[in-house]
């Protein structure tokens, strides 16, 4: 193992290392040219594959120092010209090319009065866009005075007052447009806008108060009534309505508030209506109200169908292997041989399906009108496949009755078989999942009704 890691390693590095000299071979030549800046990103890249190509270091030296000296040139231009904004960038690409290039121990130089130019053009930058966001911000143009704030901001985070600034041009546009939804009761877009703030700058005004505010205008709540159970299975009712339950609350949805009521049973008790089959389509929003709850979630199981076959068998070709002695006349000597011969095994099948079937609403209590609703059905399945043997199955190999399979991905599989599991699952333990792909669908539907 240790020797195939070594030669896969070996592989890679030399791969790697022709790589590297196929680049410097291309940056020489794109050198000779005169095209420095080509030829330095070929050297670049030939120490990305081998940084110890010392070749390509000192032509890296030699022509990056040439690119530089041409930025660098850019940068007094520019600033000779008081093209400002032109200076500092010529200057940042210059710096960028040079760390880049430093990354392979490569150094350049850059004269000290490059970085004078730099810090002369960025002041006098600087100070014109300052002008330019403050005049567009006493205009109470926000979205326009952004970006230059953002620019300011990154060449110079500590620049004047740009982090206050740059959080009202960022900040109030949303808090304005929330404060409209708001107003104009549109509680999802306000709850959204502010929650941007939110996410950013959670002490921005009063933003996460009106963002509550929002959130609890917008929210409905929810009460989930006793499931019904028309099958002869218990407590299915019960199990599904607990992964519903736990699924709607996993969804985090800001807009679905879940309310457990402990009186629930006695309210309806009280009202007359029991749990066995009373609260329906008809009675769910009169339950509501009842409860207080802007919606009602009611479900039924109307069918926990089991299905278990019987335990099928068929005697089937396999072949027992054993040594023998034959006569080799090359080596004059008799040898030890693999010999087959043909046997039968056992082999046991059985299955099991679960099929099971939920229909729910959601019920508005304020108008009765029926928010989602669905018939879910969900089938589940087992089985069990396995061999006997009265050998030893270690000498067994699968075949037919043309002869034996002796390849090893097929002794892998025959061996299995025997190794295999020889009860079904018990029904309680492959619902599980049944049960939980029943719930995330039911609270998708809950999510795409109210929860959005």
């Amino acid at each position: 193992m240790r020797y195939l890691y070594f030669l896969t390693f070996l592989v890679f590095a030399l791969q790697a290392c022709s790589g590297s000299k196929s680049y410097f071979k291309k940056g020489m030549k794109l050198e000779q040219a005169g095209m420095y800046q080509e030829a330095s990103q070929m050297y670049l890249q030939s120490l990305a594959r081998n940084r110890n190509n010392i070749d390509a270091q000192i032509q890296l030296k030699k022509t990056g120092q040439s690119v530089l000296d041409t930025k660098l040139g850019d940068v007094f231009k520019a600033h000779s010209t008081e093209n400002h904004k032109g200076a500092v960038y010529a200057y940042l690409g210059a710096q960028e090319f040079a760390n880049q290039v430093a990354q392979y121990n490569v150094q350049l130089s850059t004269p000290p009065q490059y970085e004078q130019y730099f810090n002369q053009s960025k002041a006098k930058y600087l100070d014109d866009l300052y002008k330019q966001a403050t005049e567009l911000l006493a205009q109470e143009q926000f979205e326009s005075a952004d970006p230059i704030l953002a620019e300011i901001k990154k060449l110079d985070p500590n620049y004047k007052d740009v982090k206050t600034l740059k959080r009202t041009s960022s900040n109030e546009p949303l808090y304005r447009s929330g404060k409209a939804e708001l107003e104009a009761k549109n509680y999802k877009q306000a709850y959204y806008l502010f929650d941007q703030i939110y996410q950013n700058d959670k002490s921005y005004k009063d933003a996460s108060t009106l963002r509550e505010k929002a959130r609890k205008e917008a929210a409905i709540t929810v009460s989930v009534l006793p499931f019904q159970n028309y099958t002869r299975y218990n407590n299915v009712e019960r199990t599904i309505q607990g992964g519903v339950i736990s699924s709607v609350i996993g969804l985090k949805s800001p807009f679905i508030d879940l309310v457990d009521r402990e009186n629930l049973q006695t309210i309806l008790d009280e009202q007359k209506f029991g749990l066995s089959g009373q609260v329906d389509e008809a009675t769910a929003a009169k339950v509501g109200n009842l409860l207080g709850v802007k919606a009602v979630l009611i479900g039924k199981v109307t069918n926990f169908t089991e299905n278990t076959g019987r335990l099928r068998n068929e005697e089937r070709v396999a072949y027992e292997s054993y040594q023998a002695k034959e006569w080799n006349s090359t080596l004059n000597q008799y040898q030890n041989v693999t010999k087959y011969r043909r046997t039968n095994y056992m082999e046991y099948y059985n299955d099991k399906d679960v099929n099971v079937t939920f229909e729910y609403q959601l019920i508005s209590s304020e108008t009765g009108k029926i928010l989602a609703s669905n018939v879910v059905t969900k089938t589940v399945k087992d089985e069990v496949r396995y061999g006997t043997y009265q050998g030893d199955t270690r000498s067994l190999f699968p075949g037919d009755a043309n002869g034996v399979f002796a390849g090893g991905n097929e002794k892998n599989r025959f061996d299995r078989l025997f190794q295999g599991r020889r009860e079904l699952r018990p029904t309680t333990e492959i619902t599980q999942n049944l049960y939980k792909q029943i719930s995330e669908e039911v609270s998708a539907d809950v999510f795409r009704a109210i929860g959005k």
